[in-house]
C-alpha cells in the first residue's frame, strides 16, 4: 500500500513541475523608443501548455488517484463489473451413468420325466370266496381246514358227510366232502396266522395244501398263482413263498 501511495506522491510532482516551468514567464524590459521609455508589453508565457492539456493531465491523475483509491479499498470497478456481465458461464459436464444390463434369464433346462420301471405284480386273491358243492381233500387238508377256507360252519360240515366231530382234525387224503350250501359261517377268526407274509418250505412232506391250511384262509391254488408255481406244484425245503 505504501509504494503505491509514493508512486502516486511522485507522478504528481513530476505534474506540478512540469506546470511550474511552463508558466515561467521573460523578465526582458521593453525597449525604449527616441529616449522615452515605452510601455512595457503585455507579459507573454513562454512555452505555456495549453489549458486543454493541463486538464486532461490532472483528469488523468485525478482518475489513476481514484482507481488506486478503489483498488485499495476493495471495490470492484465498472470494468470488474464489464467483466464479469461477459464472464461465460462455466459448462458442468455431467456423466450419464450407464444403463445397467438387463438380466437375461437362464435357460431352463428341461427335467428328464422319471422313467417308472414296473414290475410284473402277482395276480392279487380273489376277494369273494367261491364254495364249491363238493371238495376232495388233498395231503395236509382236514375237514376243519376246508370250513375255515370256505367260511362255513364245520359242524354242519362234519354232519353234511356223516363225521364225528372228533374226525374234523384228521387227514383224509382222497376223501370227498360235500360241502353244504345252506350252512352257517365259520364261527370263530378263520386266519390263524397273519398274512401277507413271507414263508419258508421247512421238509419235503409241505405241500401248498397244508401250508394254506396253516394260514386258515388262503386258499392253496391262489398261493400257487401267486407264486407262479404250476402242477403238480413240488416244494422243496428252502423255497419261498410269498402268501398274499
Amino acid at each position: 500500500m505504501n509504494r503505491k501511495r509514493t508512486f502516486i506522491v511522485a507522478i504528481g510532482l513530476f505534474v506540478l513541475g512540469l506546470m511550474l516551468t511552463a508558466c515561467t514567464r521573460s523578465l526582458s524590459s521593453a525597449p525604449e523608443t527616441n529616449g522615452a521609455q515605452q510601455p512595457l508589453a503585455t507579459p507573454t508565457v513562454v512555452g505555456a501548455l495549453p489549458t486543454s492539456v493541463t486538464a486532461d493531465a490532472m483528469s488523468q491523475l485525478m482518475a489513476f488517484g481514484t482507481q488506486t483509491a478503489m483498488a485499495e479499498q476493495g471495490i470492484t470497478g465498472a470494468t470488474d463489473e464489464a467483466a464479469t456481465d461477459t464472464a461465460i458461464t462455466p459448462v458442468v459436464a455431467t456423466t450419464e451413468a450407464p444403463a445397467e444390463p438387463t438380466a437375461v434369464p437362464p435357460t431352463a433346462t428341461p427335467t428328464p420325466e422319471p422313467v417308472i420301471v414296473t414290475t410284473p405284480q402277482p395276480s392279487a386273491p380273489p376277494t369273494s370266496i367261491t364254495v364249491p358243492s363238493s371238495y376232495t381233500l388233498q395231503a395236509g387238508e382236514f375237514p376243519y381246514c376246508i370250513a375255515r377256507r370256505f367260511n362255513i360252519n364245520p359242524d354242519q360240515l362234519l354232519t353234511a358227510n356223516g363225521l364225528e366231530p372228533s374226525q374234523g382234525r384228521i387227514f383224509y387224503p382222497g376223501l370227498t366232502l360235500t360241502i353244504p350250501q345252506n350252512a352257517g359261517p365259520f364261527p370263530a377268526e378263520r386266519a390263524l396266522r397273519a398274512h401277507p407274509d413271507i414263508y419258508t418250505v421247512q421238509t419235503g412232506e409241505e405241500t401248498i395244501y397244508s401250508i394254506a391250511c396253516q394260514y386258515g384262509d388262503v386258499d392253496p391254488l391262489v398261493l400257487a398263482d401267486y407264486n407262479g408255481l404250476t402242477a403238480p406244484y413240488t416244494l422243496v425245503p428252502g423255497d419261498v413263498l410269498e402268501i398274499p
